[in-house]
């Protein structure tokens, strides 16, 4: 295996190891019986109800993944550890699509929100978190989990989901915490990083010396964005250092892929990872929407087109469901930015095509419409991922 490979996999690897026993000892065993195919579904996609489909996966993972004091487990049968930022990212960005289209105070919609938004307490960082930033741990503290260890990608998706909750709430604290968010990040310029030169934003605390894609692309994303919301300026110049630093250094510009990372010995990985094309992207594109510079555009249409071709050819549909849920939201927002209507196109086709399929796999479990990838048990971040994917083709199709 690569060194690191975002050490998504590599955590990934972890809980797998961890669920298998927990399984193995659970007594709330999943019925082999109950697994089978859902109802047909037409091929055709003018009759399908993406936001029904949305809300049977969303709805389970609130009902089969909640713990007690706002919090939520990461697998599911139990016993289970609680979920890590990563995955209560995703279900907070899923309900946060979920608003969008339902209506922020119709169906218990913004509830939701606030029930996973509190729980967000229990992963704040004290240690890290200065008056002008805060910053949350891996793990929720005491007495749930060991908090572990801080990363910059995860805290960069919570910042990117609070400024999305901040749009439609227009409750300005949502706005600080996206901005404080944006601080840790910046704060952290430098740290650690034994190549030269010695520049950009660590992955996570404890390997401060790595320099990742997956929270570059993210974080200059924030900066722009919070300069649409605040026109400070700061927030411009932070986010447009960031992307030239994460351009730089993680794209390639004869092939338009972007790399995955630079490991402690100055070498650069070469994997490609869908979410890592998707924040590029994003982030490009916003860069033109606010200062007009025809290279950012020139990137976020390069990368596209390109992930558009790599699809199949590289076997993108076969990587995490949570990668593909953020590489065609990412795809999709830029597409409109950009006004390119037929890139647009392309990329709800081949989501689309992905997604419906999902609902008959035979992994399926009938009596809960929860999803299972691995065939043992159920994971928090693959029903959020799988929700919003629904939800960001509902939206889509209302546009």
């Amino acid at each position: 295996m690569y060194e690191q490979e975002s050490y998504r996999t590599n955590r990934r690897t972890f809980t797998l190891a961890l669920c298998l026993g927990i399984s193995a000892l659970s007594s709330r065993k999943i019925d082999k019986d109950a697994v089978s195919y859902l109802p047909y579904i037409s091929k055709s996609t003018e009759d399908v109800d993406f936001s029904r489909f949305g809300e049977l996966a969303y709805l389970s993972a609130l009902k089969h993944f909640s713990a007690s004091n706002d919090t939520f487990y990461q697998i599911y049968p139990w016993p289970s550890p609680y979920a890590k930022n990563w995955s209560f990212s995703r279900l907070m960005q899923a309900s946060i699509t979920r608003s969008r289209i339902l209506g922020l105070n119709t169906n218990s919609t913004e509830s939701d929100i606030r029930k996973i938004t509190a729980g967000l307490q229990y992963y704040q960082n004290p240690i890290y978190s200065k008056t002008d930033e805060i910053s949350f741990n891996e793990n929720p503290h005491p007495p749930f989990e060991l908090s572990g260890q801080t990363y910059y990608d995860d805290n960069a998706w919570v910042g990117i989901n609070f400024l999305d909750l901040y749009q439609i709430s227009h409750n300005k604290q949502d706005l600080d915490l996206a901005s404080k968010i944006f601080h840790f990040e910046v704060n952290s310029w430098g740290v650690g990083f034994g190549c030269d030169p010695k520049e950009g934003i660590p992955w996570r605390t404890g390997l401060e010396q790595s320099r990742n894609a997956c929270n570059h692309f993210p974080t200059a994303e924030l900066g722009f964005r919070l300069y649409q919301q605040l026109n400070d300026p700061y927030y411009l110049t932070e986010g447009g250092k960031i992307l030239k630093f994460a351009n730089a250094t993680f794209l390639d510009p004869s092939t338009m892929q972007v790399y995955d990372h630079i490991n402690s010995s100055c070498q650069l990985n070469r994997k490609v990872w869908t979410y890592n094309q998707g924040a590029a992207i994003i982030a490009n594109a916003y860069h033109y929407l606010e200062t007009g510079d025809t290279e950012s555009r020139k990137n976020a249409l390069g990368i596209s087109n390109q992930s558009i071709i790599d699809w199949d050819g590289i076997h993108y549909k076969k990587h995490q469901v949570e990668f593909v849920n953020i590489f065609f939201r990412d795809l999709f927002f830029a597409a409109k930015i950009l006004k390119e209507k037929d890139l647009l196109e392309k990329a709800r086709e081949k989501l689309q095509n992905y997604a419906l399929p999902l609902w008959h796999n035979p992994q399926i479990h009938r009596a809960t419409h929860l999803f299972s990838f691995n065939q043992l048990y159920f994971e928090l971040i693959h029903q959020a991922a799988v929700a919003d994917i629904f939800y960001s083709l509902a939206e889509i199709n209302q546009n």
